[in-house]
């Protein structure tokens, strides 16, 4: 069986930390949720965490350290839903 969470656009990035694998890119849905451009996925399962900071931008890029993951290429992740106001650059949203 393949894995594949069915993105509904272009994954420009993947970070992989324990059992997670994060997901950057242009996309609005990915395993069957809605998630703007950044998403966390079980990495056995394929199925989406509750983490959801939803970029405004296309993220290209993906670091994980620790419990932060850092993402480039968006302006800001909505505070409400477990992220950070973030700046066009590598910043920091908590997972």
């Amino acid at each position: 069986m393949s894995w594949n969470p069915g993105a509904d656009g272009v994954v420009y990035a993947l970070a992989l930390s324990g059992s997670m694998v994060y997901l950057g890119g242009d996309f609005t849905y990915i395993a069957g949720e809605l998630r703007n451009n950044i998403a966390a996925l079980d990495a056995s399962t394929g199925q989406a965490t509750a983490w959801n900071p939803v970029a405004d931008y296309s993220v290209y890029a993906l670091a994980v350290s620790s419990s932060t993951v850092y993402a480039e290429a968006f302006s800001r992740a909505s505070e409400a839903s477990g992220g950070t106001v973030l700046r066009r650059s590598m910043s920091g949203a908590e997972r």
